[in-house]
């Protein structure tokens, strides 16, 4: 791997990373304030976050690039 590709690799680990903090943090004034159906807004941000997390940290879309590749093999 190169340099330009772990500084990208990085920078899209902090872009998550704080993506997930602000995420959480919206979550947090959504559930302590009185906002109107705040409970299809907590799932929305629920799926989002859960699919960060699945994207990026379990790296699932390279798990399934992979497999289709092999599956053509």
């Amino acid at each position: 791997m190169t340099t330009e590709n772990n500084t990208n690799l990085l920078k899209r680990g902090a872009y998550v990373f704080l993506s997930l903090a602000v995420l959480t943090i919206l979550e947090f004034f959504i559930a302590t304030g009185r906002v109107a159906a705040s409970i299809p807004l907590m799932a929305l941000i629920m799926i989002g976050k859960a699919a960060l997390v699945v994207q990026y940290y379990m790296h699932l879309g390279k798990t399934l690039q992979m497999d289709a590749a092999e599956a053509h093999e």
